[in-house]
């Protein structure tokens, strides 16, 4: 992990020197390139050979190359092989003879180690080592992993949490093109899905489908561009390497220079798909195309995010960037262009090799000190494992004493628990007495309010029916009302076309049919009381005609404190009809109409809440339901 970041790092400094050096003076397509090196060296983490030319030669190598105890490599010629022997029996009789203090402290009086001062016998060793333990120690190896995992779920979870929403949204929202922008993406022969979302900040692609606004396509010139930019994108295989974006920066979260890296190599996809635009168009689409750019500039945060959908719009900085490299028309230096090429390719020597080995005689001598230094191990191991066994036995005194102090502990816990469950339990008894007694005294006044209104309700509902009983209507009429009427000289035998066995009426109110309020028992509309409705209501405007329902004689005309203004008139036999809430009456008692003539006019008098016709029907001294033809 120490070689990768070490050389992905260089690496990633050193494009964005080529881009800051190199701007305007090479193909976008040759700079967004430059980024496969960062992709191809973070997915392959390990030295693919090693050079003396690898950067990795300027940092110390790894831990097993630079592990010493601190003496100058010997040398064969100078040391015989019972030298080696004699050197090793003393260092390993000096840490025998050590205590646990000195052992860790790194101080002995037992004497040097080859040479050594008594106060450097072990801190040379130490002092080398240091780093190296701190690295292979397990526990702190284990705790760097897990950071490194809580941080990879982290990011990870966050990308995919909000691509997944993101395409759930387009999937749910999008709408199919219409028939004149389906013939454009026909003709210019896209072989992608498009389709209209409303809501979205730019156009994007995602997957093998471009979405856009309905608003985008309104001009055909702007339509084809934004589908040209987005195939672009398909092209170059963008929908590939933002995945490999975001898988990259989740893994290397912890490294800002990768996020850098994602970042920028975005910017610079969109600065080759631009001229792959220009490419595929024309030069004479080249203001239009920057024109295109400007409608669309979004100040939303998805033109700049590490995802995996390409927003066409980047922001109004990334816009005014694109849209002056579109206007100024570069050209590109070949020259510049080689050097580019020269130079990625001693980026790959110098950062894909690994670190430069030694040769065969420096490795026998490093043999030969790590033989002298499992030796010494073996010694230190021997005190260590003694120094644990004490440590053990105490551990042991220690555990037994958090039992019976954790006993102790339980026990009073316990008791204190059921102390406050007993404190619990009274208090839960109390407060069910307190509720029963306030439930009981609310429904004691419910049930008086409820006697109050229903005795209310009673009275009103009587006083209703007194007052009704005071209508000139309440009751039906009958023929024996009117006999002074039918006595009469000039109306004996008036009613010839009344002989048929039923009577058939039309509607009173011609001009509307909409009955707001039908026969049988309702809620009154003014007294909020439920009453019987002895006719129909026809709802209608203030003054609309009324006419006759069939032949007949007027038999009576006048005002009613209940109905209002009223006509009544006379059929056959026991056959009444009644026209109530009038405001106007056009007809007198005795005179005969026909059907359909008009009688009166509509209006809201008497008990009423708006203008309507309020019609009844009477047979045999009784209301009916009127039935029209």
């Amino acid at each position: 992990m120490r070689d990768v970041i070490i050389t992905s790092s260089i690496l990633i400094l050193a494009i964005l020197l080529i881009r800051h050096l190199a701007k305007g003076r090479i193909h976008p397509l040759l700079q967004y390139s430059l980024w496969l090196l960062v992709v191809f060296k973070l997915l392959i983490p390990i030295p693919l050979w090693s050079s003396q030319l690898s950067v990795l030669n300027l940092f110390p190598g790894s831990m097993e190359n630079n592990t010493s105890i601190g003496t100058e490599p010997f040398e064969q010629d100078k040391m015989g092989i019972t030298d080696n022997q004699d050197m090793q029996e003393t260092m390993l009789h000096d840490a025998g003879d050590m205590s646990d203090q000195e052992l860790f402290s790194g101080k002995s009086e037992s004497g040097p180690l080859s040479g050594m001062s008594d106060t450097d016998s072990l801190s040379g060793m130490a002092d080398t080592t240091l780093f190296a333990g701190l690295i292979s120690n397990p526990y702190l190896h284990a705790f760097l992993i897990f950071i490194w995992l809580i941080g990879i779920i982290v990011t990870g979870g966050h990308m995919i949490f909000y691509q997944i929403k993101w395409q759930h949204y387009l999937h749910n929202n999008r709408k199919p093109l219409g028939a004149s922008q389906s013939e454009i993406v026909s003709v210019l022969g896209i072989p992608l899905s498009v389709y209209f979302v409303n809501g979205l900040p730019s156009p994007c692609l995602c997957g093998r489908s471009i979405y856009l606004t309905e608003e985008m396509a309104e001009d055909e010139k702007q339509f084809e561009h934004i589908l040209v930019h987005e195939y672009c994108h398909y092209r170059q295989l963008d929908s590939l390497w933002v995945i490999v974006r975001c898988v990259l920066t989740v893994i290397y979260w912890f490294n800002p220079l990768v996020w850098a890296a994602a970042y920028l190599s975005k910017k610079d996809s969109e600065f080759a798909c631009d001229m792959a635009v220009i490419r595929m168009l024309g030069e004479d689409e080249r203001i239009p195309y920057g024109k295109t750019l400007i409608n669309i500039i979004s100040g939303n945060s998805f033109g700049r995010s590490i995802g995996a959908v390409s927003m066409m719009s980047d922001g109004e900085k990334g816009i005014r960037e694109r849209i002056f490299k579109i206007a100024r028309k570069p050209k590109y230096v070949a020259a510049a262009a080689a050097a580019i090429i020269f130079i990625a390719t001693a980026l790959i020597a110098v950062t894909f090799s690994g670190e430069y080995r030694e040769n065969a005689s420096d490795q026998e001598t490093d043999d030969a000190t790590d033989i002298i230094s499992e030796q010494l191990d073996e010694a230190v191991q021997q005190a260590v494992n003694e120094y644990e066994t004490v440590i053990a036995e105490e551990l042991a005194k220690i555990e037994a004493m958090e039992s019976a102090l954790q006993a102790e502990l339980s026990e009073s816990m316990q008791e204190e628990a059921e102390d406050e469950q007993s404190e619990l339990e009274a208090e839960q008894a109390r407060l069910e007495a307190q509720n029963a007694a306030e439930i009981a005294e609310i429904v004691v006044q419910n049930a008086a309010e409820s006697a109050k209104m229903e005795a209310a309700k009673q009275a009103l509902q009587a006083e209703i029916e007194a007052a009704e009983n005071e209508s000139d209507l309440t009751k039906p009429l009958k023929s024996e009302d009117i006999q002074l009427l039918l006595s009469q000289a000039e109306y004996t035998g008036l009613l010839p076309h009344q002989s048929a066995m039923q009577i058939r009426y039309i509607n009173p109110c011609p001009s509307y049919t909409r009955i707001s309020d039908a026969f049988g028992i309702r809620v009154n509309p003014v007294t909020n009381v439920e009453l019987f409705h002895n006719g129909v209501d026809l709802a209608a405007e203030q003054d609309a005609d009324i006419v006759a329902a069939s032949w007949g004689i007027v038999c009576k005309a006048g005002y009613d404190s209940k109905y209002g203004n009223y006509v009544v008139i006379y059929h056959r036999e026991e056959n009444f009809t009644y026209y109530t809430c009038c405001t106007e009456i056009l007809v007198s008692e005795g005179d005969r109409v026909e059907s359909g003539q008009k009688i009166a006019t509509v209006g809201s008098t008497g008990r009423s809440t708006g203008p309507h016709l309020h019609f009844m029907v009477s047979d045999n001294g009784e209301y009916v339901e009127p039935v029209f033809q």
